[in-house]
């Protein structure tokens, strides 16, 4: 049997938008749980805070040796290698990104002196705009019950704004290792990172990096690739 919504008082006083509330809960419950798992990410680099930045570093292995672990290193992080040269020593390789690198993310935030008070005051600051935005929307749930919707030939109608594509951008890091051989059996890795940000498959900018969580990642992938 259909029931229709005019006649029936209970769906009078429940109009559709009534869930509007539980949509913009769970949005907000997944921004949290998002915030989450960012933060246990970020573990992985704290070791690297204490260190000063660096881009030139002493690893003892031949230059073949670490010519070859450099090269399967940036191979697992899913760079393309562009450029291998083991009788220069000469390393490139672009790593395609459609987000910035998680190293790259904790560097920007690596100057507060106090991350965690600062996500507190965030997480304060939310409950509050929560909050704030929980009571709007009951007013507005209100007032919806209490007027009612109108039809009929005096409601207007608008016109929905032409779709335009997003752009699709992207981001490519571009490594470059310089590795020169030094007494004593070891090498010496140089590194250049380069950051370059793609719209719509053109580079639109580009930035040296100088950042020291992307460099000792960097340096410990290939140590972890020597001592296979």
């Amino acid at each position: 049997m259909k029931v229709n919504q005019e006649s029936h008082p209970m769906m009078r006083r429940f109009p559709a938008r009534v869930f509007v509330i539980p949509t913009i809960t769970a949005y907000m419950l997944l921004a949290v749980a998002s915030c989450s798992g960012s933060g246990a990410t970020s573990r992985e680099f704290r070791k690297y805070d204490p260190l000063p930045y660096a881009d030139t570093f002493q690893l003892n292995a031949s230059q073949e040796v670490v010519h070859r672990a450099a090269i399967a290193a940036l191979q697992d992080r899913g760079a393309v290698v562009t450029l291998s040269d083991p009788r220069t020593g000469l390393i490139s390789a672009e790593l395609y990104s459609s987000k910035l690198l998680p190293e790259d993310v904790y560097a920007s935030k690596a100057n507060d002196d106090n991350e965690s008070a600062g996500g507190g005051v965030m997480a304060v600051v939310g409950a509050i705009l929560g909050v704030i935005l929980f009571i709007l929307l009951l007013g507005w749930l209100s007032d919806g019950c209490s007027t009612g919707t109108s039809s009929g030939p005096n409601r207007r109608s608008t016109s929905s704004p032409p779709n335009i594509p997003e752009p699709v951008t992207a981001n490519t890091y571009v490594v470059s290792l310089t590795l020169v051989p030094t007494p004593g059996d070891s090498t010496e890795m140089r590194m250049n990172v380069l950051r370059q940000k793609v719209e719509n498959g053109t580079v639109t900018s580009s930035q040296r990096l100088q950042n020291k969580y992307l460099n000792y990642s960097l340096r410990d992938a290939v140590e972890a690739a020597i001592a296979r």
